[in-house]
């Protein structure tokens, strides 16, 4: 229900406070209404901020996390290469001997520690001059020993006043050894068979190799491996 404005309007003209208290009200509704949607625009721009930070914190630390498990990642595959590789190493080219006799004088010493490649004579056939290190016999309890190749499978070795001789000619070595003395079965010719070799100590004189009939050639399947490296003593650590 409506009241007639008449009598309203003719009040407020007879009444100049009731018309300047009317004013006030509507400036006050009017500056509050303004207020109202600045306060909503405001809160509402606000409000998309607070999103947009939440949401970039998010990514922020999302990429973060991401990061962290991707250098994770890489530092076990890493970890793991150089473990495998240290293995492969240790295992193939990391055996350790010890040189219990001075038959290889002076090249290698009593109590030197060397290192043997296993792995040599894998895809390879061991070479004159080599430095092996091999077992007498098949028999797993077989004697170790670290001699030098001389001879090679199908030639023919002779050991004729202090010189070698392979296939009838001398054998020039490198190196200074000593005229041998006693030739043992090489003083007739001795000829190797397949993947046989004939293998002497640098200390000539001092040496039981295959001049020996109880040692004789050495076959290829008991090679252990090729000495290359002393690890010690230190003052003669190095390459042989």
């Amino acid at each position: 229900m409506y009241l007639p404005l008449f009598p309203f309007t003719r009040a407020m003209s007879q009444s100049p406070c009731l018309h300047e208290v009317l004013t006030t009200a509507t400036i006050m509704s009017k500056f509050c209404e303004e207020y109202v949607i600045s306060l909503s625009r405001y809160c509402g721009k606000t409000l998309r901020q607070m999103n947009m930070g939440f949401f970039k914190a998010r990514y922020v630390r999302d990429y973060v996390a991401a990061a962290k498990l991707k250098a994770a990642v890489i530092w076990a595959a890493e970890i793991a290469a150089v473990l495998i590789l240290g293995i492969v190493l240790a295992v193939g080219y990391g055996k350790i001997t010890v040189m219990q006799e001075g038959s290889m004088d002076p090249t290698l010493n009593a109590g030197d520690v060397l290192l043997v490649d296993r792995m040599a004579y894998r895809f390879s056939t061991p070479k004159r001059g080599d430095i092996i290190v091999y077992k007498t016999g098949d028999d797993k309890k077989a004697s170790t020993h670290i001699k030098r190749i001389i001879g090679l499978p199908g030639e023919t070795i002779q050991i004729k006043d202090g010189q070698i001789l392979i296939d009838g000619e001398t054998y020039q070595e490198n190196g200074e050894f000593p005229g041998i003395e006693n030739a043992g079965v090489a003083e007739t010719k001795v000829v190797l068979d397949s993947g046989e070799y004939f293998v002497l100590g640098d200390n000539r004189n001092n040496s039981e190799d295959s001049r020996y009939a109880d040692m004789g050639n050495v076959k290829k399947r008991n090679i252990i491996g090729k000495v290359w490296f002393i690890a010690s003593p230190w003052s003669r650590f190095g390459f042989v």
